[in-house]
């Protein structure tokens, strides 16, 4: 069930004062924050990005950028805190929350590899596999198996359509991209649709010595890297029901970036008091 900020205020007093007829004396600290999350809460039934965008900070430490749903341009800085958010949301509903790649302010590194499902599976099935072959005493290849390499965890975001346009979609990490046409279950046009969609597969690198450094670029047919000074979109709704989301947060884990993806982006390491490396 959702309140809104006068209920929520409301039944906070009355938890006070229930307390304080009990002789309990609540001694943890005040969260100075709790009147702002509940009014960002509050905003979610005409602004559904700022839920994103206030999450982004919470929970990620990743300043949101807000996005013209549209055109999927910033139409602000960054925002730097909760009261920074709730003001923007509230004058501008419906704006959508992204993410600006490159090194974030909790020194952290956001970069997306961005396409269409169909060229996506095509650069993973190229960059991302190796070929072992076997060969006779005579230079001949007797047998040859293609594998893929550890794909680094990421984050999908990719478009949904409105429950009422009968459109699919695919939803695939890893090598599951390469064969996530096996999902769809519907003709052959519908499944090349889905595969002409575009998405983001968006990786955050954590800071050690060293400092990931991705620009932005083409990688090839279809495909492109977003990295610095990009942004990557979280969250947003356009106006005709159609929707972009990420499958999580931009929160970097313990598995460190795989070699083969470090290069076939074109990143580079730096130390801040080393210079490159």
């Amino acid at each position: 069930m959702m309140y809104d900020t006068t209920t929520a205020r409301v039944l906070a007093e009355a938890r006070a004062v229930a307390l304080a007829s009990s002789s309990y004396h609540d001694t943890s600290p005040v969260d100075p924050d709790v009147a702002l999350r509940e009014d960002i809460a509050a905003l979610a039934g005409h602004a559904p990005s700022a839920g994103t965008a206030g999450s982004l900070l919470n929970i990620a430490a990743t300043q949101p950028v807000p996005l013209d749903p549209e055109s999927m341009e910033p139409t602000a800085k960054p925002l730097t805190d909760l009261a920074a958010v709730r003001d923007h949301y509230r004058s501008h509903p419906l704006d959508g929350a992204g993410v600006r790649a490159g090194v974030q302010s909790n020194g952290g590194t956001v970069f997306a590899v961005h396409g269409t499902l169909a060229a996506l599976r095509a650069w993973l099935a190229e960059f991302g596999a190796e070929t072992h072959q076997i060969i006779s005493e005579y230079g001949n290849v007797l047998s040859a198996k293609r594998s893929y390499s550890a794909v680094t965890p990421y984050v999908q975001v990719s478009w949904t359509p409105p429950p009422s346009s009968g459109a699919r979609t695919i939803t695939a990490s890893g090598a599951g991209l390469l064969t996530a046409h096996e999902q769809l279950r519907t003709g052959r046009g519908e499944n090349e649709r889905a595969l002409g969609s575009t998405a983001w597969l968006v990786w955050t690198v954590a800071p050690e010595q060293r400092r990931l450094v991705v620009r932005s670029r083409k990688l090839g047919k279809g495909v492109d890297v977003v990295g610095s000074p990009g942004v990557i979109p979280w969250y947003l709704r356009r106006g005709d029901g159609w929707t972009c989301s990420a499958s999580g947060m931009p929160i970097a884990g313990d598995v460190p970036i795989s070699p083969w993806l470090a290069a076939a982006v074109g990143a580079t390491w730096v130390s801040s008091k080393e210079g490159k490396r």
